[in-house]
């Protein structure tokens, strides 16, 4: 009897040890973005406004704006390839949306991010939205430093997959006044 409550007491032991073991620390990634605030860049593309939102009557056919397309150099001075992601958002109208740059930028290299042209007019309404939220009416408005637009980049995020231990990555807050243009 008392050998089977030897092993009954050591089967929790040996379940608690499995159960952490499993568990691990998420992986961080070795990398770090640094905005080079001097790469800076704005130009604005004129395009028809052509979007039927649900419940908001249809713009003008010939209603037509600016929308901008931004650049900015950011330098990954880690020691680790990562994917970087650069978002832009900006609330409009009641919408709030982000124009969203993924790259992976590999270790001590510097990449440029760089919005996306022209909405094809056959493109989803979704995807036009997220540029309706951006567009001006005047050419002169669409500087960063005008529209204030937050600007946050993501790094660090590493996978969740089965035996692996993810990190949700962390975020930088880019100040658009301090922004210089090239």
């Amino acid at each position: 009897m008392k050998q089977f409550q030897h092993k009954f007491f050591l089967l929790p032991i040996g379940i608690a040890i499995f159960v952490l073991s499993a568990c691990c620390e998420p992986a961080a990634k070795k990398s770090f973005p640094i905005v080079i605030d001097t790469s800076y860049t704005d130009t604005a593309i004129k395009d028809a406004i052509d979007l039927n939102i649900q419940g908001f009557p249809p713009p003008d056919p010939l209603d037509s704006g600016y929308y901008p397309i931004y650049s900015l150099d950011i330098k990954n001075t880690g020691t680790d390839d990562d994917n970087f992601s650069i978002s832009f958002t900006r609330l409009k109208n009641g919408f709030v949306d982000s124009l969203i740059i993924r790259q992976l930028v590999k270790a001590g290299e510097t990449k440029t991010f760089k919005t996306y042209g022209p909405i094809p007019s056959n493109s989803q309404d979704s995807a036009k939205a997220r540029y309706y939220t951006f567009y001006v009416k005047t050419l002169d408005s669409i500087s960063l430093s005008v529209m204030q637009p937050t600007i946050n980049i993501h790094y660090g995020e590493s996978p969740n997959g089965p035996e692996q231990c993810g990190s949700p990555g962390k975020d930088i807050s880019v100040d658009p006044t301090k922004l210089k243009h090239k």
